[in-house]
């Protein structure tokens, strides 16, 4: 299990939900549609980035809510669609693509996002640093 509540996808699961894929995921903008695959593959790393648009107020934990709700042992992958209108959510998840495909570690990364909306002043979500 994943922080957060977020269950780790079997390879069997993702290949099943990315297929299975609600409308509002397989008709968006293909980099929309790409930060949902890797927050798909990568929960692993999107549950301890803080998301900053806003989403707090709906209870969103980590930007990782913004595209999954949690889920625990044997329950199945449900997609949030929010993500798939919010260009932060978005810009997060494939921020933490590139840096992680640089080699960058988890506290690098999550380093990277807060770094990118200290400066704006909105608070993100209440998202636990990870581990080191």
């Amino acid at each position: 299990m994943t922080a957060g509540g977020h269950v780790m996808p079997t390879e069997p699961e993702i290949a099943g939900s990315w297929a299975g894929r609600p409308e509002f995921v397989h008709a968006a903008h293909p980099a929309v549609q790409e930060a949902y695959a890797y927050a798909l593959e990568r929960p692993d790393v999107i549950e301890w980035l803080p998301c900053y648009c806003g989403c707090a107020a709906m209870d969103h934990r980590s930007n990782l809510d913004c595209f999954f709700k949690p889920r625990g042992p044997g329950e199945g992958i449900a997609f949030e669609e929010h993500a798939s209108y919010c260009d932060i959510c978005v810009q997060t998840a494939l921020t933490a693509k590139q840096v992680m495909a640089k080699g960058r570690s988890l506290p690098e990364i999550r380093a990277t996002i807060d770094a990118m909306y200290a400066a704006k002043g909105v608070p993100g979500t209440p998202t636990d640093l990870p581990p080191g």
